[in-house]
């Protein structure tokens, strides 16, 4: 075997070998590109999840501020329905009619009937 086709057959394994490292390389890669992906996708299925989590906290929080609101609500128109009442009161009325405007009910003889 002389040097020149010795020098060809181990340029050929040579080759071949880095064909392997660089196909070897290759299916790293792709690897990594699919690690990559597989993170990503965690990570936004974790990111939606959290942002879900933080909507319904903050829903609970505007439902609670409104019960407050409606509890709040609800006692003034119970104390409002109270005071239309008080003021209504036939005493109250008779009062304000005797005292501050001076009326005061009919003499049987100031009443006239008319059929």
């Amino acid at each position: 075997m002389s040097y020149i086709a010795a020098k060809r057959i181990i340029s050929a394994k040579t080759l071949s070998q880095q064909r392997i490292r660089q196909r070897n390389t290759a299916k790293e890669s792709g690897f990594l590109f699919s690690a990559i992906k597989v993170i990503i996708v965690v990570l936004l299925v974790t990111l939606f999840y959290l942002w879900s989590r933080l909507e319904v906290v903050s829903l609970g929080y505007e439902i609670a501020d409104a019960t407050k609101e409606r509890a709040e609500l609800v006692s003034d128109n119970q104390r409002f329905k109270l005071e239309i009442l008080t003021l209504k009161s036939p005493k109250r009325i008779e009062a304000i009619a005797g005292g501050k405007l001076g009326l005061v009910y009919p003499k049987r003889e100031q009443i006239i009937m008319i059929k």
